[in-house]
């Protein structure tokens, strides 16, 4: 050899191709992402959960049976409050119904009440959707003042709060 040292041609073209692979890779990459279908841990829910207020429920109520005060009740001179979170369901059923608080007493008339309502059907551009409100009810006995002027025996009227 006459003194020169010999540079292999991979060690020169090296560092000129390597951020022309870089790019050729990334969009290699890129189009193959693109193409896979995207992989969830969790699934995704179809249907859409809308979430009403107390007041807003009774717009959207086609029936509703009034929970019946329970005899047992009324004798023990129980009163208070009933509180249910309602989940309607997209074709207008109770989907779910679970007690917050009150008497089990109470309670138990007003969820054999509340299976019964049915609502219009909630849609949110075009797509059917589950609703979830809460709803309380107010069980009082009916105290007669004057004693002279009895009524005939009937069940005991439940307001709704908020009416």
């Amino acid at each position: 050899m006459n003194g020169r040292q010999s540079i292999p041609l991979l060690q020169v073209l090296m560092p000129l191709f390597a951020p022309l692979a870089q790019v050729l890779l990334r969009v290699l990459l890129s189009i193959f992402h693109a193409q896979s279908r995207p992989q969830s841990i969790t699934p995704v829910s179809e249907v859409t959960r809308v979430h009403l207020k107390e007041n807003a429920v009774s717009c959207f109520t086609i029936s509703s049976v009034q929970p019946i005060y329970p005899r047992e009740a009324r004798l023990a001179h129980i009163e208070g409050v009933v509180k249910l979170a309602l989940l309607i369901a997209d074709d207008g059923s109770i989907a779910d119904l679970q007690a917050i608080s009150g008497d089990p007493l109470l309670l138990d008339s007003a969820i054999k009440a509340v299976r019964q309502w049915r609502f219009s059907i909630t849609r949110v551009v075009g797509h059917t959707v589950e609703t979830e409100a809460p709803r309380s009810f107010t069980f009082r006995r009916i105290r007669r003042r004057n004693r002279i002027h009895r009524r005939p025996p009937y069940p005991s009227h439940i307001s709704e709060l908020g009416r």
